[in-house]
C-alpha cells in the first residue's frame, strides 16, 4: 500500500479539511459528502464525524488512497515526545488526553531553562 505523508503544522485538524489540504477532494463539500456516505476510514475504522480531529499520526483512508497525518511543529521529533509521554504518565502526573500536550510544553520549558 502507497501512503503518502501529509505534514500540518497546527497541533490538530479536523478531518474534512485533512482531505481537502491532502488533495483527496476539491471542496469541503465533496469532504464532507464522502465522510457522510462512509467512504473515509480513520486508522482502519469508518469514521462518519466530519469535524473529527486528527492530532498527528492516523492513517485515512479514501477509496484505495492512503494518507498519513505528520505533524511539522518543529518542537520535538515524535519519538522524543512519545517517550516522554509515556513517562509523564507512568509517574502518574497526566492522563490520556493532556499527554501530548503537556510533554511538549514541559519539554520546552526544561530546553529553555537549561
Amino acid at each position: 500500500m502507497n501512503i503518502k505523508k501529509i505534514k500540518v503544522s497546527p497541533p490538530f485538524i479536523k478531518l474534512e479539511q485533512f482531505l481537502k489540504f491532502a488533495g483527496a477532494v476539491s471542496t469541503g463539500g465533496e469532504g464532507k459528502n464522502v465522510i457522510l456516505d462512509g467512504l473515509v476510514s480513520v486508522d482502519g475504522e469508518v469514521c462518519l464525524m466530519r469535524g473529527k480531529k486528527l492530532r498527528g499520526g492516523e492513517i485515512v483512508v479514501l477509496n484505495t488512497e492512503s494518507y498519513f497525518y505528520e505533524t511539522s511543529s518543529g518542537l520535538l521529533d515524535d519519538e522524543v515526545a512519545d517517550a516522554s509521554a509515556l513517562v509523564l504518565l507512568s509517574s502518574g502526573l497526566l492522563d490520556d488526553e493532556v499527554a501530548d500536550t503537556s510533554a511538549l510544553v514541559l519539554l520546552c520549558e526544561i530546553n529553555n531553562d537549561s
